[in-house]
């Protein structure tokens, strides 16, 4: 189902919505592909000292060298739908869901091209914050940039709803 991130998310709650419950039918199947996608995170356990810039990216092949890539920001972009949506996430899950999220937010930020590495582009300036295709390749393909952008959309509105759900009651 991570394929099909987030267009699959975004269908779902369209039809909901346009019957007017806002029940997913789909729920229960949509939140094991979460718990599934999640244990492909990569984690501070995973790496080791050296490769802490990996933490947060998604790897979803055994392949012989499997390192995280802007990839990544598919699932994110999904997983965090899901996180802003309550029928797909109560209040309970929402802080959790919003650390991996973050920790997601992390590694995209990672790939960006910053000053440290623009040299490599023709024009540096213009490079600054272009999403990389992987920390080891310069690439910049729009898929990479255009998914990146939904990813973190989808984050700010998960982040928006957790600001609104944690905060405490006006008097």
């Amino acid at each position: 189902l991570v394929t099909h991130m987030p267009w699959l998310i975004w269908a779902e709650r369209e039809l909901a919505d346009r019957k007017g419950t806002h029940e997913i039918p789909a729920a229960t199947a949509l939140r094991q592909a979460r718990e599934q996608a999640w244990q492909f995170q990569v984690s501070a356990d995973d790496t080791g000292e050296r490769g802490r810039d990996l933490v947060g990216g998604f790897i979803f092949t055994a392949g012989r060298n499997p390192l995280p890539s802007v990839l990544s920001a598919r699932p994110l972009a999904g997983l965090a739908a899901m996180a802003a949506d309550p029928a797909l996430t109560t209040a309970q899950e929402l802080p959790g869901e919003i650390v991996k999220l973050l920790a997601g937010a992390r590694f995209l930020r990672q790939l960006c091209a910053d000053e440290a590495t623009a040299y490599a582009y023709a024009d540096p300036k213009a490079a600054q914050f272009g999403v990389r295709t992987a920390l080891w390749d310069q690439r910049m393909t729009v898929e990479g940039q255009v998914m990146t952008l939904l990813a973190l959309s989808e984050i700010d509105r998960a982040l928006t709803r957790f600001a609104k759900e944690m905060s405490p009651p006006a008097p």
